[in-house]
């Protein structure tokens, strides 16, 4: 999980540049993404949490369609209820 947090987290910090206007945005929604990874503790809740906090990564439109798209088949792996 902490790999795929760091890669997550470098794929995320090189698609900022992206996000043009929205770019303070973005970073937030990364800062929860990151912050919710690190909380997480294999509970339920925090599952969900992560499973929210890059959804609504993903729906902000921050990176690129094909990160997106690869985001959201990550979102499908996820243990959550």
């Amino acid at each position: 999980m902490k790999r795929n947090t760091l890669l997550l987290c470098a794929i995320a910090a090189l698609m900022t540049s992206s996000c043009d206007d929205k770019t303070v945005a973005c970073a937030d929604l990364l800062v929860d993404v990151t912050n919710t990874a690190s909380d997480w503790d294999a509970s339920d809740a925090d599952c969900a949490a992560y499973r929210d906090a890059m959804q609504a990564y993903i729906d902000s439109d921050c990176g690129y369609a094909d990160q997106l798209d690869e985001y959201e088949a990550m979102i499908d792996t996820l243990p959550c209820p």
